[in-house]
């Protein structure tokens, strides 16, 4: 450790003995920690269970990024003359400011 004093917000007095025995408790906990989990597993694989990994789940075949795109061009377009047309209709409405589109277009 460095000959630095540190200093804790909820421990402003503690010096480096108290450090380094609060930083042993934590590797010890730490040890603890990892051998239970250890058995843990090793008894869950014991009883049969299927730890981890992706259950050997795959698609057919990878998605198609150049398909994936091209598809969202198509919606974006159906979606812009969806709107165009329901605009054009609050404009035959007599609806015109941003405000006023904003809220039928909301309601």
């Amino acid at each position: 450790m460095s000959s630095r004093p540190y200093h804790t917000a909820d421990m402003p007095g503690a010096d480096d003995l108290m450090m380094r025995v609060y930083a042993a408790m934590g590797q010890k906990e730490r040890e603890v920690i990892s051998e239970r989990m250890k058995a843990a597993l090793a008894a869950a694989r014991a009883r049969g269970a299927v730890l981890g990994g992706d259950r050997e789940w795959w698609p057919p075949r990878p998605p198609c990024a150049s398909a994936a795109a091209q598809s969202r061009r198509e919606q974006a377009t159906r979606t812009a003359h969806q709107l165009g047309l329901e605009l054009g209709a609050l404009r035959a409405q007599g609806i015109i400011t941003r405000r006023g589109i904003a809220r039928a277009l909301t309601d």
